[in-house]
C-alpha cells in the first residue's frame, strides 16, 4: 500500500499569521528607520558644511584674511556674488574650468543655473535635504504650521542647487527677531551673532564693493540700525567679537524662523534633532554646529 504524503504548503491561517507579524515589525521599525535616516542626513549636511568651512579658511589664508563679496542669492548682480560655490570653485577639487556659456562675472538666467547645478556644481554644496531636481533656488508656499497657539506661513526650499548661504544682513547675538515667541525665550532670539559678506554700513550694501575686491571678514561688521539698537540695550543684549561665537554661513534647506518682517518659517521640521527642527551653521573660525530653527533668524 502506497504511503500518502502530507502537503508541506502553508495553510491560509499560517500565511495570515506571518503577514501580520511582518506588518507589526514594520510598524515598530519604520519610525526608528525614519529617525535614523534623518540623523544620517543631518550628519552628511554637517560634513558638507565642514568641508566648505575649511575651504573658507584656505581662501582667507590666500587673500589676506578676506572672504568673497557675496550678495543676495535671489537677485545676484553676477553669478559669483550669488552662489558661494563659484568663488570657492578652485578649492573644491574641480578639475575643469567653467565653460564659456557660464561666465562667473555675468548674471545667469534659469537655463544657465540649471546647467551649472546639473553638471558643474560640486556635490557637497548640495544638502541631502534638498528637494526636487536641479533648478534655480526657490521658496514654495507650503501652507501654514502651528507654533504653540500661533499660525505661521511655511515655505520650503525647492531645487538641488547651491544649498549653503552666507549672511547678507547682520544680526547680533540675542537679537529679537520674534520677541513674543509662543515657546518663550530663548526661542525667537538669535543664539549667536553673525558675520556678513558684504560692506556693512554702506547706503547700498548690495553694490558697495566691486566683485573683484574681497571683503574683510570683520567680527564687528553690522549696519547702523543694529549699532543703534545695541547701544539702546547695553545690559540685556551683547555682541561678541569672537568669530568662534558668530555664524558665517548656514544651510538654506534647514529650518529657519524669519517671522519678522515676513511672518514665515522656512522648511519647518527640517534637519530635526531631539524633536526640534534646525539648520547647520559654519562659524567664523570654521567649526560647524546645529542651531534650533527658533533661535536663528534668516539674514538674506
Amino acid at each position: 500500500m502506497a504511503e500518502v504524503r502530507k502537503s508541506k504548503a502553508f495553510t491560509l491561517v499560517e500565511l495570515l499569521v506571518v503577514i501580520s507579524i511582518i506588518a507589526i515589525l514594520l510598524a515598530v521599525l519604520m519610525p526608528a528607520l525614519k529617525k535614523a535616516r534623518n540623523q544620517a542626513k543631518v550628519m552628511l549636511c554637517a560634513a558638507n558644511a565642514k568641508q566648505i568651512g575649511l575651504i573658507m579658511t584656505v581662501y582667507q589664508n590666500e587673500n589676506n584674511g578676506c572672504v568673497p563679496v557675496m550678495r543676495n542669492k535671489f537677485t545676484p548682480i553676477n553669478a559669483k556674488s550669488g552662489l558661494l560655490s563659484i568663488p570657492f570653485r578652485k578649492y573644491s577639487g574641480a578639475k575643469a574650468k567653467l565653460p564659456t556659456w557660464l561666465p562667473p562675472d555675468d548674471p545667469w538666467d534659469t537655463a544657465q543655473q540649471l546647467d551649472y547645478a546639473r553638471n558643474w556644481l560640486p556635490s557637497f554644496y548640495i544638502c541631502p535635504f534638498a528637494r526636487g531636481n536641479p533648478q534655480a533656488t526657490l521658496f514654495q508656499d507650503s501652507g501654514t504650521v502651528m507654533i504653540g497657539n500661533t499660525t505661521r506661513k511655511n515655505y520650503v526650499s525647492i531645487g538641488r542647487m547651491d544649498s549653503y548661504s552666507t549672511w547678507i544682513w547682520p544680526r547680533p547675538k540675542n537679537y529679537p527677531f520674534w520677541p513674543n515667541h509662543p515657546w518663550g525665550p530663548p526661542n525667537g532670539f538669535n543664539k549667536y551673532g553673525n558675520v556678513v559678506w558684504h560692506s556693512a554700513g554702506s547706503p547700498d550694501p548690495l553694490i558697495a564693493l566691486s566683485d573683484d575686491e574681497p571683503y574683510v571678514f570683520s567680527a564687528d561688521s553690522r549696519l547702523q540700525a543694529d549699532i543703534d539698537w545695541l547701544e539702546s540695550h547695553p545690559r540685556k543684549f551683547s555682541n561678541t567679537r569672537r568669530l568662534s561665537q558668530r555664524t558665517a554661513l548656514y544651510c538654506a534647506h534647514g529650518e529657519i524662523d524669519e517671522s519678522q518682517p515676513n511672518d514665515r518659517i522656512i522648511n519647518y521640521g527640517s534637519h530635526k534633532k531631539q524633536g526640534k527642527g534646525g539648520t547647520t551653521v559654519v562659524f567664523g573660525d570654521s567649526h560647524v554646529d546645529w542651531i534650533q530653527g527658533s533661535q536663528i533668524g534668516a539674514g538674506n
